[in-house]
């Protein structure tokens, strides 16, 4: 009987381990711009969850439908994510908490790259939703 409660216990672990979640997939994120919170615009968020940024296992790379691509980081409830548009010329930085893999808010700067110092081109607030078109 001790081995069979230890069986049972033992699966019941592997079980709760094939259940967790990991950050991917489609999201529209909108933008919120300066410190009037104008929105600014949205867009289509794709993120494929791969492991491989900076030994963090919840953590991939992501494209968007406006051009934009990066890497992010998935870890304690929050979302960090960073990455390049125009031609590499501007990068985004930004992060969204994100407890229940259905919504998210947070920040954002979007920076011009061409020489140092950086340059602010904006700065805002964001919100997420899970799913959007093209994700």
């Amino acid at each position: 009987m001790r081995h069979v409660l230890k069986l049972a216990a033992a699966l019941a672990c592997l079980a709760g381990a094939t259940d967790a979640k990991v950050f991917e997939g489609g999201w529209t994120v909108g933008f919120q711009k300066g410190p009037d919170h104008v929105l600014a615009g949205s867009a289509c968020y794709v993120f494929f969850n791969t492991g491989a940024v900076a030994g963090f296992p919840d953590s991939g790379n992501w494209r968007s439908n406006s051009g934009e691509s990066g890497n992010f980081v998935y870890d304690n409830g929050v979302l960090r994510f960073y990455g390049t548009y125009n031609s590499g010329f501007d990068a985004i930085t930004a992060y969204a908490t994100i407890t229940d893999f259905k919504s998210g808010v947070g920040g954002y700067s979007n920076w011009f790259t061409g020489g140092a110092p950086l340059t602010p081109i904006d700065d805002g607030t964001l919100e997420m939703g899970h799913g959007c078109a093209g994700g």
